[in-house]
This record gives C-alpha cells, structure tokens and sequence, in this order.
C-alpha cells in the first residue's frame, strides 16, 4: 500500500480559553500527527495528514507538515467559538429570527418562538452562574451586533424561549416582530433548520433540506 490518510481532530481546543491555550492544544495535536507519519512513512510513503478543528484553524497561522485542514464551524462561527476565543461577536454570521408572542413587563421578559428545535440546549454560562441558551442582537447595516444592555434567552421549552431584557429594549419589541438570537453553537441550529436566509433574501439548502424534498430531488 503507497498511500494512506491520518485524520486528527483536537476537540479538546474547545475547552481552551485564549490564544495562548488554543495554540498549546495545536502544538501537542501536531507533533502527534508528525510522530504517526514518521512512524509509517516507510510503509505508506504517499501518506497524508488531515486536521481541522475551528479554534485552532482560527487563531494558529503554521500548519507545516499537514496536507489539509478541514474545520467546519469557522464557516459562520458562534457563541461558543467566541468563548474560546476563536471569534468575536461581530463575525459570528448566523442568526436566528425569532417572533415575539408575548411581554411581561413585571418579569423583564420576553416570550419567543424559539426553543429547543430552533436551538438544541446547548448552552453557556455567565460569569455570575447564570446559563443562557442565546444572546439578542440588533440590526446593524449589512449584519449585527449585541444588544446593549446584554438581553439573553435564559430559558427554552420545546417550541420557545424566554428572552430576558430590561427597558428600553423591552418596551421596544412588538408582539410579532422579530428578535435576532445568535446562537451558542450555530452547528446544531442550521442542522435543525435545513436552511438559511441571506441579508439579501436569498434561500439556500442544505442537503437534505426543505427545498431538496419539495423539488423532489434526491
């Protein structure tokens, strides 16, 4: 056999923090894939290498030695990846249009369509202890950006989600109008969805999404 493929993922990069951790966690995955392709070179002398994981894709600029690197969140990034520190808030490119269907001044909340289906429960956590499953963001030229003060959904049932916020941001929501929610992990939520809505009012698919099964494509 002349050829062969070692495939490596540091999921662990995901429990970094910062750019000095997330590059440790590079630099320990490397010399692993660089000691198997020494070790097998002789007996697969064509022999690649494949990494991918996005907090490492993103912050680490050397890959020597490594054929091909593969991440897949570094695509429209998210809560979790700002997080760790692969992002910040404003390249995260996916949100998530929620309807408001209800107020409670009294609660300082809001009641979404949006909830675990939309989401999944993946969820953070504030330096306070407090866990949120999304955080609101407002319209901002061509994109986003986070709402000031900080509005976060703090619960999810099935089909919707509490949003917590203060005054004036929640005297200014309308029942039926939209609310942005940037995802914490934007992987689970455009699986959930099957597809996506450019700024331009663009659809586009994914495979096996709703398009696919309406066109009756295979």
């Amino acid at each position: 056999m002349s050829s062969g493929l070692f495939l490596g993922h540091a999921g662990q990069s995901y429990q970094a923090r910062g750019k000095a951790a997330i590059t440790e966690v590079h630099q320990r995955s490397l010399a692993v894939m660089h000691a198997l392709r020494l070790r097998y070179q002789e007996r697969w002398p064509g022999l690649q290498v494949s990494v991918g994981d996005t907090p490492t894709a993103s912050i680490v600029q050397g890959f020597s030695g490594v054929d091909e690197i593969r991440p897949g969140n570094f695509v429209f990034y998210d809560l979790m990846q700002w997080q760790v520190g692969s992002c910040m808030p404003g390249e995260i490119a996916v949100a998530m249009a929620c309807p408001v269907v209800a107020k409670h001044p009294g609660r300082n909340e809001a009641i979404l369509y949006g909830g675990a289906v939309h989401f999944s429960k993946d969820h953070l956590v504030f330096p306070d202890g407090v866990p949120y499953y999304g955080l609101a963001a407002g319209w901002k030229g061509g994109g986003w950006e986070l709402l000031q003060p900080e509005a976060y959904l703090r619960a999810l049932s099935q089909e919707h989600g509490i949003l917590r916020c203060e005054n004036p941001l929640l005297e200014q929501l309308e029942i039926g109008g939209l609310v942005l929610i940037l995802p914490v992990h934007s992987c689970l939520t455009a699986d959930l969805m099957k597809q996506y809505r450019t700024l331009d009012g663009e659809w586009i698919g994914m495979m096996g999404g709703r398009e696919v099964f309406e066109s009756g494509t295979e």
